[in-house]
């Protein structure tokens, strides 16, 4: 038998609900092991115990944004070769 793959760690940040349950379903789907948090402050006391390989950040959230967050975590030399992705928010009007 072949070995079985690590999962891959993904961390989404987001504080819509239910876009952030939309993500986190398609990555543990696709085998991912996902962390969630809904905000800022949630993702960063999650970073203290775990190290994703990537993470996926929503820009604009209350208290700490998204481009915030990114500079406090690149800030960090555990986490200088951690790559993020501003995928998440959303398009249309309001």
């Amino acid at each position: 038998m072949g070995e079985q793959a690590t999962p891959f760690t993904v961390m989404v940040v987001e504080n819509d609900p239910v876009f952030r349950e939309i993500v986190t379903g398609i990555l543990a789907e696709e085998g991912c092991e996902v962390l969630a948090a809904a905000d800022g402050l949630t993702a960063l006391e999650l970073l203290e115990r775990h190290t994703p390989e990537i993470f996926l950040v929503d820009l604009i959230m209350p208290g700490i944004g998204g481009e915030k967050l990114c500079r406090i975590i690149r800030s960090n030399p555990r986490f200088e070769p951690l790559p993020a992705g501003h995928a998440l928010g959303r398009c249309g009007r309001e």
